[in-house]
C-alpha cells in the first residue's frame, strides 16, 4: 500500500513528530471545500507529504497550495474562477473563495482545481438547514459548562456536523464527538447533542471539553450528506486513533474528489449561533434562540 501523511489543514499539526516508512510515496493533492445557502464557495489546497523522518511546521506551510485553478460550477450556469486570499483565520493561510457565486439550498455545484498539469473535480448538493430549537449552556464540574443543542430530526435520514469556535474572527473547528447520523439518533425524533470544545492536538494533555464562565461560544450546526459525515466521522477516529499506539492510523480517508487527489467538496445546510457562558456556575441554565 501506498502510504502518506494527509493534510487536511482545520488540524494542522496533528502530523508534526517522527515517523518513518519503507512504501512508496505518491504526490496528491488534498482538497477541503465548503459551499452553503448564501455563502461564498471556499477551498483550501495542500499537498500531501512522504512519510519523512521528521515533519515540521515549515514541511507543512510549505505543502500549501497557492496558484492552482479553482473553478466552482452550479447547475443553474453560473461559473466563477475563485481568487486566492491570504486569510490567518484560515488554518492554512491561505483560501480560495467565490466573489459572485453563492450557494444556495438544493443547488448542485461542480468544483474543478487544476494544477500542474492536473486536474481533480468533484460534485456537491447543498442541503436544507435543520435549525436548532435551543442552544444551552449547563453547569458541570470545575465551575465550567457544558452546552447542549437541541434540534428535531426529521423521519428521512439525516446526518449532522457541529463546529465551533471561541474567537471572532477566526475559523470554526469540528467540536469533538460533533458529528452524528440516524444510526446513533432515534430517526424522526427530537435530539440533543452535546457541543464540546474543539480537540487542539498540540494541546491534547491541556484538553477539556467544556467552556469557561463568562466564554463567548459561537456554533455553526449543519445537514450534512452522507459522504460528508462519512469523512468527516472516520478522520475524527483517524485522529483520536493517532494518539493511540495500540492503534496506529493510516488508513486512507473517504473522498468524494475524482482524479489525483484525495478530500472533501461538501455542500453544508448550516445556521449560525451565539451563547456566551454564564459569568458564574450557579445552576442555572442559558438558552439562546433563534439563530444569531
Amino acid at each position: 500500500m501506498k502510504r502518506s501523511v494527509i493534510l487536511l489543514f482545520t488540524l494542522l499539526g496533528s502530523c508534526l513528530g517522527k515517523v518513518s516508512t519503507d512504501t512508496e510515496y505518491h504526490r496528491q493533492l488534498v482538497v477541503e471545500g465548503r459551499i452553503e445557502a448564501g455563502g461564498p464557495a471556499e477551498v483550501m489546497l495542500s499537498e500531501n507529504l512522504p512519510f519523512l523522518d521528521v515533519i515540521t511546521e515549515q514541511t507543512l506551510e510549505a505543502a500549501v497550495v497557492r496558484y492552482a485553478k479553482v473553478t466552482v460550477t452550479s447547475d443553474d450556469g453560473q461559473s466563477e474562477i475563485l481568487t486566492g486570499y491570504y486569510d490567518r483565520n484560515y488554518p492554512t493561510r491561505f483560501v480560495y473563495r467565490s466573489a459572485r457565486l453563492h450557494g444556495r439550498t438544493g443547488g448542485t455545484y461542480t468544483l474543478t482545481v487544476d494544477y500542474r498539469g492536473r486536474t481533480c473535480m468533484a460534485v456537491t448538493t447543498v442541503p436544507e438547514p435543520i435549525p436548532l430549537r435551543e442552544l444551552r449552556a449547563e453547569p458541570v464540574c470545575d465551575s465550567l459548562f457544558t452546552l447542549q443543542a437541541l434540534f428535531d430530526d426529521p423521519p428521512a435520514k439525516n446526518a449532522y456536523f457541529a463546529e465551533c469556535r471561541t474567537t471572532d474572527p477566526g475559523a470554526y473547528s469540528p467540536a469533538l464527538m460533533g458529528v452524528v447520523d440516524d444510526s446513533v439518533l432515534d430517526n424522526g425524533g427530537s435530539v440533543t447533542l452535546t457541543v464540546n470544545r474543539p480537540l487542539q492536538y498540540l494541546k491534547i494533555k491541556d484538553y477539556k471539553q467544556y467552556f469557561r464562565p463568562g466564554e463567548t461560544v459561537d456554533v455553526r450546526f449543519s445537514h450534512i450528506s452522507s459522504p460528508t459525515f462519512d469523512f468527516w466521522s472516520r478522520l475524527e477516529n483517524e485522529m483520536l486513533n493517532a494518539m493511540n499506539p495500540v492503534f496506529p492510523a493510516y488508513e486512507n480517508l473517504p473522498s468524494n474528489i475524482e482524479g489525483d487527489a484525495r478530500g472533501i467538496w461538501s455542500g453544508y445546510g448550516s445556521s449560525y449561533y451565539r451563547i456566551t457562558m454564564p459569568q458564574k456556575n450557579d445552576c442555572k441554565e442559558t438558552t439562546v434562540f433563534p439563530p444569531a
